[in-house]
């Protein structure tokens, strides 16, 4: 800019036109802005020409609707939010500015500050994991502190910066840390933190193995599977640590990053409240996978990596993580399990369309290649799908092909979850909407061909959602 603009409405009027959906017309702004003026379209014609001198382009913000297309000669610091310094430095959007007179335009800052703040707040997250996951500990501290500043009522975000300071040595911060958690949750939120708080600041350190080897490494996978799939997941913990400590110590990055994958899929789902430790864990995967080469193993931890922000309503992020995990998958098991996280996404943001295309996808992928397990719990997700849409005929047909493939396939761990669905489905059946019929229609068709979380959890719409994934890893 060649100066800054005068006054907050122009400062208003400037982030409307670069954040807005699509360019707004000139009678929407003079509404949003200048209602109460006596000329509102002269008022907009007049702070326009203001920003246009303010910003040294005579051509911008002209037509209408009024196009914000600034060129690449000017950069936006909202709009590129990628360098660590302009993230650790990021305020409030439009910090200060408040135009009483606007109820309108206020509504929409509020949530515009809420939807920055958040994916400042996963950007933040994401590098302070990655170099947790990378032994770089006190470099994330800086990450993780802004995370906790600008979003303290995340349980998650304490979590790391307590893992971060525990790691990097600073036993005595860490232990405060948590007491300011503690106390803010119960003063505030009247709640108790969980215990993977209190874990956080506790290093994880295993006995030496008894056996070693790449024999017992392997064997110490295979237990950890098999335990987790049994229930035991206590055990099947200590089995899977144990696996990823004797691959290091065999030298074989194959096997460590497998390990890993197996460590960290079921720290996000075979427990709660592990989500943080788990993505950690995922991380370290797929560094190792992708030094090794391992392929198959770094789409597992991306799509699992894209689950856990699935989970936590994170969706530029989870899309972002789904995006690589759909571009190296080269399987139909692989494409399969990563549209049934994509459509779970879709679905929880609303666009069914999307949601519909990707599950039915994943349905006929998954019954191509012969996993009923996939093919069940994609199923289950087009049944929630259509109950939140209130098709309760349409739910009741996904939800009972999930049912007969979970009971074929003897899946007791996961029963529960169709078997609440299949209860939400029961009401009075709705006429379906033209919007999800053809998709429907297609998935209908590949239940003939052959017919993934433990235990239900409320998604962020309300509406339950299964937690753990149908597949194990290799």
């Amino acid at each position: 800019m060649t100066r800054q603009p005068r006054g907050r409405k122009a400062w208003g009027l400037l982030g409307y036109l670069l954040l807005a959906e699509r360019p707004p017309s000139r009678r929407r702004l003079s509404e949003l802005f200048f209602a109460d003026a006596d000329d509102p379209l002269g008022a907009l014609r007049w702070s326009l020409a203001e920003l246009r001198r303010a910003i040294g382009v005579p051509g911008l913000l002209t037509g209408d609707p009024v196009g914000s297309a600034l060129g690449a000669s000017i950069s936006v610091d909202v709009l590129r939010l990628q360098a660590e310094d302009e993230l650790l430095n990021a305020g409030e959007l439009l910090e200060g500015i408040e135009l009483d007179g606007c109820p309108e335009f206020e509504s929409w800052l509020l949530l515009e500050r809420r939807r920055v703040a958040s994916e400042i707040e996963a950007q933040l997250r994401q590098r302070a994991i990655s170099r947790l996951a990378s032994g770089q500990a006190k470099e994330a501290i800086p990450f993780a502190t802004k995370a906790v500043s600008i979003n303290p009522h995340e349980q998650g975000n304490h979590e790391l910066l307590i893992r971060a300071l525990a790691t990097s040595g600073d036993r005595i911060t860490a232990l405060r840390q948590i007491e300011q958690c503690v106390d803010l949750f119960q003063r505030e939120l009247g709640i108790d933190v969980t215990s993977s708080l209190y874990e956080a600041a506790t290093l994880k350190s295993l006995p030496s193995p008894a056996l070693s080897g790449r024999a017992a490494a392997v064997s110490q996978l295979q237990a950890g599977r098999a335990a987790i799939g049994a229930g035991a997941v206590d055990a099947g913990l200590q089995c899977l640590r144990q696996a990823a400590t004797l691959a290091v110590q065999c030298r074989d990055k194959t096997l460590e990053a497998r390990a890993l994958a197996a460590l960290g899929g079921a720290l996000v789902h075979a427990i709660r409240g592990h989500d943080e430790e788990g993505a950690i864990v995922l991380h370290e995967a797929l560094l190792v996978a992708e030094q090794a080469g391992e392929r198959s193993t770094a789409v597992l931890a991306l799509r699992e990596l894209g689950f856990i922000e699935v989970q936590a309503g994170r969706r530029r992020t989870a899309d972002g993580w789904l995006d690589r995990a759909q571009q190296a998958a080269e399987t139909d098991e692989e494409r399969a399990a990563v549209l049934g996280v994509r459509g779970m996404n879709s679905s929880d943001r609303g666009d069914y369309p999307a949601a519909f295309a990707q599950l039915g996808e994943s349905v006929e992928l998954a019954a191509r290649c012969g996993d009923p397990r996939q093919q069940a719990w994609s199923w289950s997700l087009v049944g929630r799908a259509h109950l939140l849409r209130a098709e309760y005929a349409d739910a009741a047909v996904a939800v009972r092909g999930a049912l007969d493939l979970v009971r074929r396939e003897r899946w007791i761990a996961f029963l529960p979850w169709p078997q609440a669905l299949a209860a939400g489905s029961g009401r009075r059946a709705r006429p379906v909407r033209r919007g999800s019929r053809r998709s429907h229609q297609r998935i209908r068709g590949s239940l003939g061909a052959g017919m993934p979380a433990q235990r239900p959890l409320l998604g962020r719409d309300g509406g339950p959602r299964p937690r753990t994934a149908p597949h194990r890893t290799r």
